[in-house]
């Protein structure tokens, strides 16, 4: 809100020296450029804060600032692919999925605002200014740390399975209902009695296909069959409002004229 916008051709050597000014009056300067771009040009993050030592500067790039891929041009779908992030991403017997929207570049502006606040914070009580430095990469695979420390402590490898966990059951399974589909989770073996007693189906949690997580994912297709028809000629919504008065944990699918029209509580 209220920006003020330039746009220079740092090519031409007078807005090349526009475009320093302004980084040098400036609190914060972000760069999203192969790495030595604007060290050619002079606006590199030691170029300018060896001048300005209050400066905080940001910078992204694809693959990092060292090291052979750094010279690769990379986007969203580079890192979501090279960080392992797609192979766990779609049904175990198709190929692997993208996420469907640019998911490790929403992750990298948060990050990257996260650094810039902390070095704003820093710099108020030290007056020194920072470098913040992170690659596309790098938050992709950080993003993966649940299925880091699973492959890391069973040394299993995580595997595509579509909805639902592999380690865990019901959670983030799908119910098709008699006019939509929800996500259901209630994999805690308190939860899943809890479940059972709001469905009015409270025998289901002494089953012994049933009565524990372990025993859940072994039989997960009949786990998830017996859900099914005991939920599906319930209406999505309604099912919903059951679950969470219920203490389960379950939300509908919507799409996005849904959600627009002020569904689930979003304006």
């Amino acid at each position: 809100r209220g920006k003020r916008s330039v746009v220079l051709d740092l090519r031409r050597p007078e807005q090349q020296a526009s475009a320093r000014r302004l980084a040098l009056g400036a609190d914060v300067v972000l760069a999203n450029t192969r790495p030595g771009a604007l060290e050619k040009l002079g606006l590199g993050a030691d170029q300018l804060t060896a001048e300005a030592p209050r400066l905080i500067y940001g910078r992204v790039s694809a693959f990092g600032q060292t090291g052979p891929a750094s010279i690769r041009a990379g986007f969203d779908i580079a890192a979501q692919a090279e960080s392992g992030m797609m192979s766990l991403n779609g049904e175990a017997d198709r190929d692997p999925v993208r996420v469907g929207f640019t998911v490790v570049d929403t992750l990298a502006a948060h990050t990257l605002t996260t650094g810039v606040l902390a070095a704003l914070g820093r710099r108020g009580v030290t007056g020194r200014g920072a470098l913040v430095d992170l690659s596309l990469i790098d938050v992709a695979v950080s993003a993966l740390a649940n299925a880091w420390t699973e492959y890391r402590q069973f040394g299993r490898m995580p595997l595509r399975r579509g909805n639902g966990q592999p380690t865990s059951a019901p959670a983030a399974d799908l119910i098709h209902t008699r006019d939509g589909t929800i996500v259901l989770s209630a994999y805690m073996d308190e939860h899943f009695v809890r479940l059972c007693r709001t469905i009015g189906q409270p025998e289901l949690a002494q089953d012994p296909r049933f009565a524990t997580n372990h025993a859940r994912v072994s039989h997960r297709a009949e786990l998830m069959d017996t859900l099914a028809k005991a939920l599906s000629h319930f209406d999505a919504d309604a099912l919903v409002d059951m679950l969470a008065e219920g203490g389960i944990v379950a939300g509908t699918i919507r799409d996005m004229s849904q959600v627009r029209a002020g569904h689930a509580g979003v304006s």
